[in-house]
């Protein structure tokens, strides 16, 4: 939003968001007519709202003529992925879908280096986002590339008209000038060796599956293995690399072909290949995975034929040897003595021939050691100058004598004399040494003729004793050497060591604390043979020794002021630093007069070689220099001043008292920065140590924030609560983080002193001299110096509430906590403070929200039932406490929740609310089959409140006919459900009515009195009303049909007593189905049909019973047959099937029923 001052006009540029909105809605800017809203809210500048119109509507729309849009797509950003070889395209606006022409972009440096991405796939496409994968070969082609993707400074896309149409169909235009990367990720993807061929001939080719960089190769990373990786060979040297792709051919040295030869690790296709992480890098600089090693894709055998060049004798060491030189390693297990002679002339009848000797291992240069036998058989031949005089040593073999590691033999047969001269195996020995304290020189006598060009002072080391001490000193140099005899050498440490070894306290200060060991190669004879090695638990004692005879001298000082920079002394030698006595050491304003004056007490020093060492004061003796102007500000105020005495070098002479102006002085102009800080999570504290005293006033913390890692794009927090408790001048600030802690927990900042680091932007604090601070840049951010880390767990604060109404319990925590990790069954509830009188722990509960510190979740029904069961928990706040086991939940570090068993104390909820819900009826079931009537609650109800009277079943829900059970028994095994066993009376009862015939006509009423729940104050149900067509949520019919269970003859009063075991349906009897017989199974004895029998009286109650008056004439029949109803014996009752109901199932047949009573 702009405006000129104090102008009436106010120009809106819209954001890309805004306009992007206005494009795809085609009902806006398109129109002929268009308008622009305004809403109250906009005032002037004496504040007077904007009034829209006279009679004060809520908005007002002014027509408008918006300029249409003629511009095509343009890129608003890219980003380039070269670990997942993805680029990421944004546009200001939406294209339309399939316009994108991605064959167009080209990736440039924006110098003059191009490549065009010609090989990529579409794999997202979204109104304005368009994201490409390259094909591996296209994405080799880039890594390949030095100049293009690298970084982010030469990370540019261009592309030609037509990339894309916007929806109003205007095509992009070709970029003028190619914009940069928005993000760049190099490529972090540890290249993979996918397969390799190898020639025993020479050379190795290795296939990668990405581009590599040829200049990064190391021959000591590529290792031939067994195939147990237990013995290898590494390569040393390749003598020509090239490459194609990803292909790399490498060819080998002689050295390593008959190295590997000799160690019998390539023979066939069972060979590996090992790479290490530094053997080579692909043009990012990742190594490739140290993985096991690779099995040969490609293995091609050795085709040559080993070449005999040479043999020689040496019989002078304490193994004699016979050395034979071929062209490649030879088998040493292979050799056949039997085919080897040696005589002392070409063509003599007198030959030897080695019996006991041994080849020692594999190689081109092949050593038989000579055993002791052959030796004394080789001397009693008595051969003339044999191994003596080379004109009289032949040796000839046959072409079964040798064979290579492959197998190929030494094809011809061959004499030959012994190569003169004859082999010199005898190393140099130091036979003594003078040593020169002064000029660090050493001179060197040796056994034999030595090549001083060859020696190497660094092989060697200055021992204060004979034996391995920690006392010594390893030259770096090599130092210089020249001749004074063929076996004397005059050696020359350079300045470097010299002051390093005077600086190791008790080394060569006599002739008793100066002696040398020595690795080989300290020299080489003129045979090269190096020399022979001092051990240092042997070492050699020098044999003449020159003192120290010069005192030190200070030769300059230099000043610098700035933080952290140190005051530097240099001298004219080594100077032992325990023997600095820094009150001897004087800063002073003037030479002879100074009127300022401070000491070195309280500093620090690091030696930056023997003779210059950096002295860092105090801050408070720097804050004292610097608030004085003429001291320390120029070299003409800044003088030192240093007894005699002060010091000493490392063999006690002391230096001589001087005093000296700087050399240079440079003040304090730089800005206060921070160069470590302290960070306690637990307490919430931070300490910031500045590299200079501060003004702790200007602290301004809202400058300040905290990185996870050295990178913008890392998690990070700035603070804003936290706030300084140090208010002196100081160069330690202490800082309560408050508030602050909470963001830092929620980034997951300073879990380690990895993931702790600490930047600001200018202004954040101010100095003594006024230097504002700078913006530290987060790439040399420092990281935390001494950080207690969050290993605490989460902890309750407070059991803020439990309402046993909705269920719902909030808790705060002592920190924030990780919603994911939140285990609600790990959460229990119980009654006592300690210890176990009843405990729940959920099992069924959601969790609502997490705030910062809070916790809101609801019981689940289940819970919430199971709790409002138990008369001892949370039936009032007394009883009602929160513990929980350490999965309960997880903070922001990981630590797991400080577990609160029931053997602990418990949280006491603060606020309880009661349930004061009165209890519903959900649901109902009757069951007539196994007659049960089973009511449920949405909460446990009281058994001994319930009243059976308060229930009623109702055919419909406005008839007027009700029943209500009289005789049933009411009983609850489930809190939130009461079971009424319906007794038989009542069964026969209801089954009398025009009710539960079915689901529908089963409608249940329930008085507001009948049931109340187990709160410590009751609540009595919610009333249903018969209206309310509550039906049962499951029926179940009667499923047992009626049955006789007895039936008596009264001939006294013409009756026939039939009892049923339930009600039925008397007035569709049909007594025509019912036949007395005098006989039992018998239909052709005496009988009297039942039709036309008259229902004379009904009784009900534990059964059904019905009195019947047959007709007369049966009546008479039974009186005056003798075959029937005479005694019990010859009355049975017969009844047809179906002949009666109990209006759902017909009764079975009756075969036979003996009368109860006659």
């Amino acid at each position: 939003v702009t405006s000129p001052e104090g102008s009436p006009i106010i120009t809106l540029e819209l954001s890309p968001e805004d306009i992007f909105t206005i494009k795809t809605n085609v009902s806006l800017g398109f129109l002929v007519r268009s308008f622009i809203q305004f809403v109250p809210g906009i005032t002037d500048y004496a504040g007077l709202s904007l009034s829209l119109f006279p009679n004060n509507v809520s908005t007002v729309s002014i027509e408008i003529n918006p300029i249409q849009d003629t511009n095509g797509p343009e890129i608003r950003s890219f980003e380039l992925d070269l670990d997942g070889g993805l680029l990421r395209v944004v546009f200001y606006e939406t294209i339309l879908t399939g316009s994108f022409k991605k064959d167009l972009l080209v990736l440039t440096n924006n110098i003059s280096s191009q490549l065009p991405l010609l090989d990529t796939t579409i794999i997202l496409s979204s109104p304005k986002i368009e994201e490409i994968l390259f094909s591996n070969s296209l994405l080799n082609q880039l890594k390949a590339l030095p100049d293009i993707g690298t970084s982010f400074s030469n990370t540019f896309l261009m592309h030609g008209a037509g990339l894309a149409v916007d929806i109003l169909g205007q095509s992009s235009l070709a970029l003028s000038s190619p914009i940069q990367a928005d993000s760049f990720t190099p490529d972090r993807t540890p290249p993979t060796l996918t397969s390799f061929d190898f020639n025993l001939n020479g050379s190795l080719t290795l296939t990668f599956d990405e581009t590599m960089n040829l200049t990064s190769i190391i021959p000591s990373g590529f290792s031939i293995v067994s195939n147990t990786a237990v013995s290898s060979y590494m390569f040393t040297e390749f003598t020509n690399v090239i490459s194609q792709d990803t292909t790399i051919f490498l060819t080998l040295s002689d050295l390593d072909i008959n190295g590997i030869k000799a160690s019998d690790l390539a023979k066939n296709n069972d060979t590996f290949l090992s790479l290490t992480e530094f053997s080579i890098t692909d043009t990012s600089g990742n190594g490739p995975n140290s993985t096991s090693p690779l099995l040969v894709s490609t293995f091609t055998p050795d085709v040559d034929l080993p070449i005999f060049y040479s043999f020689s004798i040496d019989i002078i060491n304490s193994q004699p040897s016979f050395l034979f030189n071929f062209s490649e390693p030879i088998q040493a297990n292979s050799v056949n003595f039997s085919e080897i002679s040696f005589s002392d002339s070409l063509n003599s009848s007198t030959v030897f021939q080695l019996t006991t000797s041994y080849a020692l291992k594999n190689s081109e240069l092949l050593q038989i050691i000579v055993s002791e036998t052959d030796l004394l058989t080789l001397g009693s031949i008595r051969f003339t100058g044999f191994a003596v005089n080379a004109s009289r040593t032949f040796f000839q073999f046959s072409s079964l004598a040798f064979q290579d590691t492959s197998g190929h033999y030494v094809s011809q047969s061959f004499g030959s004399t012994i190569t003169p001269p004859p082999l010199d195996l005898i190393p140099p020995t130091l036979q003594s040494y003078s040593f020169n304290y002064n000029t660090g020189q050493f001179i060197f006598a040796f056994s034999e003729e030595v090549n001083a060009g060859s020696l190497d002072l660094s092989q060697l080391t200055i021992q204060a004793y004979d034996i391995n001490t920690s006392i010594h000193y390893t030259p770096s140099d090599s130092g210089s050497a020249s001749s004074l005899t063929p076996n004397t050498v005059l050696a020359t440490l350079s300045q470097t060591d010299i002051d390093g070894f005077k600086a190791v306290p008790g080394l060569a200060t006599t002739v008793n604390t100066t002696f040398v060991s020595s690795l080989s190669a300290l020299i080489r004879d003129t045979a090269t043979i190096a020399s022979v090695s001092i051990s240092s638990n042997n070492a050699l004692q020098a044999s003449s020794y020159t003192g120290d005879e010069n005192n030190p001298l200070l030769l300059s000082f230099l000043v610098n002021l700035n933080p952290g920079k140190p005051i530097t002394l240099i001298f004219s030698e080594t100077i032992d630093i325990s023997s600095i006595i820094l009150e001897q050491f004087i800063l002073q304003s003037d030479s002879s007069n100074p009127q300022f004056m401070e000491d070195f007490s309280g500093a620090t020093f690091l030696m930056q070689s023997a003779a210059i060492i950096d002295f860092f004061l105090p801050l408070s003796t720097i804050d004292r220099i610097k608030g004085i102007d003429e001291f320390a500000t120029r070299v003409e105020n800044t003088f030192l001043s240093i007894a005699e005495g002060a010091a000493a070098d490392t063999v006690g002479k002391v230096i001589q008292s001087v005093i000296l102006p700087a050399t240079s002085v440079q003040v304090d102009l730089s800005p206060p920065n921070v160069f470590g800080f302290d960070i306690d999570l637990v307490k919430a504290e931070m300490i910031l140590y500045f590299d200079e005293t501060v003004d702790a006033s200007t602290l301004d913390l809202t400058k300040f924030s905290l990185y996870s890692a050295r990178s913008s794009t890392s998690s990070n927090f700035t603070f804003d609560q936290a706030f300084s408790l140090t208010s002196d001048n100081t160069s330690i600030i202490d800082v309560i983080l408050s508030g602050d802690i909470d963001g830092i927990k929620l980034k997951r900042l300073c879990s380690s002193n990895l993931t702790c680091f600490i930047t600001y932007v200018q202004g954040g604090v101010i100095d003594l001299n006024g230097q504002v601070s700078e913006t530290l840049d987060i790439s040399v951010a420092p990281s935390v110096t001494n950080l207690v880390a969050d290993i605490v767990g989460p902890n309750i604060v407070l059991f803020n509430s439990i309402d046993l109404n909705t269920g719902i319990i909030s808790l705060l925590m002592d920190e924030p906590t990780v919603q994911s990790s939140i285990d609600l069954t790990a959460f229990s509830l119980n009654s006592l403070f300690t210890g176990e009188l009843s405990v729940y722990s959920l099992q069924a509960s959601t969790l609502m929200y997490v705030t910062l510190r809070e916790i809101v979740f609801q019981l689940g029904s289940s819970d919430l039932l199971a709790l409002k069961s138990d008369p001892l928990l949370c039936s009032y706040r007394g009883n009602c406490y929160a513990s929980f086991t350490s999965t309960f939940i997880e903070d922001f570090y990981g630590n797991p929740a400080t577990a609160v068993s029931i053997e602990m104390p418990g949280y006491i909820v603060h606020t309880f609310i009661p349930d004061m819900t009165r209890p519903i009826l959900s649901s109902y079931s009757l069951d007539l089959t196994n007659k049960f009537l089973n009511l449920t609650f949405d909460e446990p109800v009281s058994l001994p409140a319930f009243r059976l009277d308060g229930i009623s079943l109702h055919p419909s829900p406005d008839s007027a006919e009700y029943f209500i059970f009289l005789s049933s028994i009411a009983s609850q095994s489930i809190p939130n459900q009461i079971s009424i066993s319906i007794s038989k009376e009542d069964f026969n009862l209801l089954k009398d009515t025009i009710i539960s015939h079915s689901a529908v006509s089963t409608i249940l009423s329930l008085s507001a009195s009948s049931v109340r729940d187990t709160a410590l104050f009751p609540n009595y149900i919610k009333q249903i009303f018969s209206n309310s067509s509550f039906i049962p949520s499951l029926f179940v019919q009667d499923t047992v049909a009626p049955f006789i269970i007895a039936f008596e003859v009264n001939l006294d009063k013409d009756h026939i007593v039939i009892t049923f075991s339930e009600t039925i349906n008397s007035t569709s009897a049909i007594f025509g189905g019912f036949t007395l017989y005098g006989m039992q199974y018998n239909f052709s004895s005496t009988s009297v049909n039942l039709n036309n029998s008259e229902i004379f009286s009904i009784e009900l109650n534990e059964f059904y019973t019905i009195t019947l008056l047959p007709p007369r004439i049966s009546i008479i029949t039974l009186k005056t047959s003798p075959n029937i109803a005479t005694l019990t014996s010859n009355t049975y009752l017969y009844v047809e099937g179906g002949s009666v109901s109990d209006n759902v199932l017909n009764i079975d047949q009756v075969n036979f029923i003996m009368a109860s009573r006659l």
